[in-house]
């Protein structure tokens, strides 16, 4: 019979990736081989054998006589994890997570949730989102082990939210800009726009907007909000070189208006744009015009007294005409008094001559008499 005279290993207990050296020393045998494989081994030897799990090995020799055998058993230990740590226990959404660990016999390596598989490697980076418990999973063929760290997210934070221009026309261009940290879904509402991976975006305001940025995680929201308020409407000018129609001759009406998206003159000629200008001939002796200018964030107006001399007396409306004449003409003074670019004779009245706009002194005449001695004190020059 053959003889196995020794059979040994370095060591019983497998470590992943490690080597064990079997060594063997047999007589009186025709062949020589490790049970499993085909090829003979000598009768004197040793070989580096790597295994992944509880293993016996058989060793068998052959002689004239018969067979002998002799065996190894190996064992895997279960992985066992010395250390799993983060560089910060804080998650900050602009900047991945390191974990990194230590284990001993693992096969196969996981993080979850997230991070996934990760076997061979003892770090690694991932952008994870969400707080909680991240576990590290070993395994091999004889068991597992877990290991917990615990990741906290903060709130996101809106550092700046701003405007950078202020009363810009209307559908004019305005800049948002914004500084956020810590969010991965970043919308701007009443647009309802996902501005995540911006900074900045321009609007178009036709009106007085709100404008509201939300930040959110995993964690919670948080939102601030800027106001874009378009200005007044302004009535830059609403004159006339010419308020005074003499001998039929035609008046000019002109104006214009800003931050306004609808102008309108009354009475008569309605809708306007926003600037221009107006040539007619007064049929009354007096007409008030209204200017009204309307936009988003309110209305402005202003009037405008033009008058007609002479007027023909089959116009005249003698039971109204000294009222009606009284006070227009006192309106039409107080306005010439506030043009200083008009010839406004009315401002050289004499306390006499004013005396000759009062409703009595027009009765004690004719209609048309009082109406020249009135316009002649008044044209005077």
């Amino acid at each position: 019979m053959p003889v196995i005279v020794h059979l040994t290993a370095s060591t019983n207990m497998i470590s992943l990736g490690a080597p064990i050296r079997v060594a063997w020393y047999v007589e009186s045998a025709e062949r020589i081989w490790f049970e499993g494989k085909d090829e003979p081994v000598p009768a004197e030897g040793q070989e580096d054998i790597y295994l992944n799990s509880s293993t016996t090995l058989t060793l068998i020799a052959k002689g004239p006589a018969g067979h002998t055998r002799e065996q190894l058993t190996f064992v895997l230990p279960p992985p066992k994890i010395t250390a799993f740590e983060v560089n910060e226990r804080w998650i900050d959404l602009n900047y991945p997570t390191i974990f990194s660990w230590e284990a001993s016999n693992a096969e196969t390596i996981f993080i979850e949730p997230e991070v996934g598989e990760v076997s061979g490697l003892s770090f690694c980076e991932s952008r994870v989102q969400t707080p909680g418990q991240y576990r590290l999973r070993v395994k091999n063929a004889s068991g597992e082990a877990q290991a917990i760290v615990s990741l906290a997210l903060p709130h996101p934070e809106i550092e700046r939210f701003q405007i950078l221009q202020r009363h810009v026309e209307p559908g004019e261009p305005h800049l948002l800009q914004w500084v956020v940290h810590n969010t991965d879904d970043l919308r701007l509402f009443p647009l309802d726009l996902d501005v995540s991976d911006q900074t900045q975006i321009e609007v178009f305001p036709d009106r007085d907007t709100t404008y509201r940025l939300v930040a959110k995680n995993a964690s919670g929201s948080v939102e601030r909000e800027v106001s874009i308020p378009l200005p007044q409407p302004v009535i830059h000018d609403f004159s006339s070189p010419n308020p005074v129609s003499t001998e039929g001759k035609s008046i000019t009406l002109s104006w214009n208006v800003a931050y306004s998206h609808r102008v309108e003159i009354d009475p008569q000629i309605g809708v306007v744009p926003p600037s221009g200008s107006l040539t007619f001939i007064p049929s009354k002796a007096f007409t008030t015009f209204r200017i009204k200018a309307t936009g988003h964030s309110g209305v402005s107006t202003s009037e405008l007294t033009v008058s007609r001399f002479p007027l023909p007396l089959a116009e005249l409306d003698e039971q109204n005409l000294f009222k009606e004449l009284n006070q227009a003409v006192r309106t039409h003074e107080k306005m010439l008094r506030k043009q200083s670019d008009a010839q406004s004779p009315a401002r050289f009245l004499s306390s006499d001559e004013e005396d000759l706009l009062s409703e009595e002194y027009l009765r004690k005449g004719s209609i048309g008499t009082e109406i020249r001695r009135l316009f002649g004190s008044f044209f005077r020059t």
